[in-house]
């Protein structure tokens, strides 16, 4: 069941590996990638090279690191580790060896 005010789109699948990575034009040594919406729901897999470092939120947010430590508001998360935002919070990341990450971020709907 739906939740009440999300829409979802048709069932769509992404091949991570046959998408490019592209700069982000907030940071450098930041790369991304769009994987996809729901209509409410963005997910992207980022990447930071090491030293790289750009705020993330505001939320909603769910984060989940894939490879290399991701440094969230000096916590240090691993390969395997799953982490929010709070709705409205901010939140620095950095990495200071590199990090590929999954960011889940619940996106504005004008209706």
């Amino acid at each position: 069941m739906q939740p009440a005010g999300s829409r979802l789109s048709l069932r769509m699948s992404t091949n991570a590996r046959e998408i490019p990575w592209r700069p982000s034009p907030a940071a450098p040594r930041v790369h991304l990638k769009d994987l996809g919406d729901s209509g409410d729901w963005s997910l992207l897999m980022m990447r930071y090279e090491a030293g790289a470092s750009l705020p993330l939120g505001p939320g909603p947010l769910l984060l989940y690191v894939l490879e290399g430590e991701l440094i969230r508001d000096g916590r240090r998360l691993w390969p395997g580790v799953a982490d929010s935002v709070a709705p409205g919070a901010a939140a620095e990341g950095r990495s200071e060896i590199g990090c590929v990450f999954l960011a889940l971020r619940r996106v504005e709907v004008t209706r």
